[in-house]
């Protein structure tokens, strides 16, 4: 386990010290297991690792483009 990994395990594990009564925290806790569950149901996909490089974002968005025929 690297350096980093330790220590973000370590202020994880704080997180009721360090946060005790976070309303915000609390809410985007409770949007994540509302999130995993759609998730679970077969409702929504996680978009995944969507970092592109410089050559991907250049090209146009045609995904969501219809191409008209005739």
């Amino acid at each position: 386990m690297s350096n980093i990994e330790k220590k973000v395990l370590k202020v994880t594990s704080q997180r009721d010290t360090l946060f005790p009564n976070d309303d915000q925290l609390k809410l985007f806790e409770e949007g994540l297991v509302m999130f995993n569950d759609l998730v679970k149901r077969g409702l929504i996909k996680p978009r995944g690792y969507t970092l592109q490089t410089i050559e991907d974002s250049m090209k146009p968005d045609t995904f969501n483009v219809s191409v008209a025929e005739g």
